[in-house]
């Protein structure tokens, strides 16, 4: 392996799986690993110090008995890639790569409070109660395809309002404006996993932005289940 002229690169070759991972020393993604000094980190001739060529030396974890997991550590200032990357293995929840990145605060935010690393157990109970909770004000009651379009029934504060549209979302965010809540759904997205398919969906509310994801055996459901836990997060505040 030929090290690259930079101090914080390597080359690296073998599965590409790793190569995100080793590219980017810890000293970059963790502000409690310190970066190497510039003067050097060996005892040379002469007493001084020999300059480093690789500071940081990639290998493949299963060279030393391990596995990709098992080298990924989650706490307070684990970035969004090993983050992301668990949830995926473990899971099968692909997070949209802006969603990663606000996630990624709330792992940090709650490690940090607990002084704990998190486990893939503890990352999706995490993403779920952040993300995906269902006990806010508005609720879905029903949304359906027919001849003419999709139609949506949500209720809030025990009153019903419908929607309906050519889209799922544009039936949704209908009977969410009949129930008096105006959104706008700025990106949809989602894929199916197993026993059904979990959505993700960024909204304004008013004038706030804001994330949500849902998960139902049917797509259209999950879709509107995401919306909904948007809609639910910025009234919450």
């Amino acid at each position: 392996m030929q090290p690259s002229a930079g101090p914080h690169t390597a080359s690296v070759r073998g599965r590409p799986g790793l190569h995100g991972l080793l590219r980017d020393p810890p000293g970059r993604d963790q502000q409690g690993a310190r970066p190497p000094r510039a003067g050097g980190g060996r005892a040379g001739r002469g007493g001084g110090e020999a300059p480093w060529s690789v500071p940081y030396l990639p290998i493949d974890p299963a060279d030393v008995g391990r596995t990709y997991e098992a080298v990924i550590r989650v706490n307070s200032q684990s970035g969004k890639g090993g983050i992301a990357h668990l949830l995926q293995a473990h899971h099968g929840l692909d997070l949209p790569k802006a969603l990663r990145a606000e996630f990624s605060r709330v792992v940090q935010d709650a490690t940090d409070r607990s002084g704990r690393e998190a486990t893939p157990k503890d990352l999706l109970q995490l993403f779920r109660a952040a993300y995906m909770a269902e006990d806010g004000p508005v609720t879905l009651s029903s949304c359906t395809a027919g001849g003419d379009g999709f139609h949506c029934l949500v209720r809030r504060d025990g009153r019903e309002s419908e929607g309906s549209g050519a889209e799922p979302a544009a039936a949704l965010t209908a009977a969410l404006e009949a129930s008096g809540i105006a959104v706008e759904v700025l990106w949809q997205g989602g894929h199916p996993v197993e026993g059904g398919a979990v959505a993700y969906a960024r909204c304004r509310v008013g004038d706030t932005p804001v994330w949500g994801a849902g998960e139902d055996a049917d797509a259209v459901t999950a879709s509107a289940r995401a919306v909904l836990a948007a809609v639910n997060r910025a009234l919450a505040g």
